[in-house]
């Protein structure tokens, strides 16, 4: 009977430290890890509602960088034009690994002819590891902008 607890001991125990371990062994792939997201995003602005996508790079320290591409659906006085260009997203505060604000940059050229900056300010949610929701508020030509996008993670690289 004592050979019995003993090894029901030592199986719990063993049991307790590798369940331990796979904790500690998750935390730290996850602060020490970056991140490729692809993203679908809504735009809304002076020139009303532009959709597209956006693919970007979150580094271990959540600064992000990617490119993006929006497309107007256009009207029948106007065709659509489209606004592609580069953006940067600096941390400025992360709560409890689930909400992070930040600062956005978007540097593009809306029509193959203007070259614009827009700044604004985000919020980002991870609703679980892979999918994570977005909004961001900013300023062009002194009117709103808006912009909400579903970001999904592709891919997890260790460093």
């Amino acid at each position: 009977m004592k050979i019995f607890i003993i090894v029901l001991t030592y199986f719990s125990l063993a049991l307790s430290v590798s369940q331990g371990q796979s904790y500690y062994k998750e935390q730290w792939a996850r602060e020490n890890s970056a991140n490729l997201t692809i993203g679908i995003a809504s735009m809304r602005s002076e020139r009303g509602w532009e959709n597209g996508f956006e693919l970007n790079y979150r580094s271990t320290k959540n600064f992000q960088i990617g490119v993006f591409s929006y497309t107007d659906m256009g009207t029948s006085e106007r065709e659509s034009t489209t606004y592609q260009g580069l953006q940067v997203d600096l941390p400025i505060l992360q709560l409890n690994d689930q909400m992070r604000f930040g600062l956005n940059g978007r540097v593009g050229i809306h029509g193959k002819r203007f070259l614009s900056f827009l700044p604004t300010v985000s919020m980002e949610l991870n609703l679980n590891e892979k999918i994570t929701v977005a909004s961001s508020v900013g300023v062009s030509d002194r009117l709103p902008v808006f912009a909400f996008k579903l970001n999904f993670r592709l891919a997890r690289i260790l460093r």
